[in-house]
Parts: structure tokens; C-alpha cells; sequence
């Protein structure tokens, strides 16, 4: 019995695999979002909400806060 590997069917074994290979990196890249969401990684209102308490209580001057406000970008 002799399978022919023609030009058909090599193309579309590949064009599988290139699928599964994009589906793996989709999933892979949508878990990575989904940790980064969740664990608040790249948020930048934890800084400046804890500059606000710090200028708040007095642990830094009006300007150091203003400084690190600038520096942050808020």
C-alpha cells in the first residue's frame, strides 16, 4: 500500500501545524494577560496613591512629592 505524499497533502500538514503552532501561542499570550490583569502588574495608581499618603502623613516634603509626581508622570 503506498500513501501518496503529494504536494496536497504535505501543504496541508504544515498548514496544520502552523495552526496549532499559532493557537498554542494565542492561549499562551492570553494566560500571560490574564496573570498580568489579575496580579496588577503595570499599574501605575498604586504609586501615585501611595505618594499621596506619604505627602499626607508627612513622611516627604510638597517638594519631593511634586518632584516624584513629575518623575511618574502624573
Amino acid at each position: 500500500m503506498n500513501v501518496d505524499m503529494g504536494p496536497t497533502n504535505g501543504s496541508l500538514i504544515l498548514l496544520v501545524g502552523l495552526l496549532y503552532v499559532a493557537i498554542l501561542i494565542g492561549v499562551a499570550a492570553l494566560i500571560v494577560a490574564i496573570a498580568i490583569r489579575l496580579g496588577g502588574v503595570g499599574r501605575g495608581d498604586d504609586s501615585a496613591k501611595l505618594l499621596r499618603e506619604r505627602f499626607a502623613r508627612g513622611e516627604i516634603t510638597q517638594a519631593e512629592y511634586e518632584e516624584a509626581r513629575r518623575i511618574l508622570g502624573r
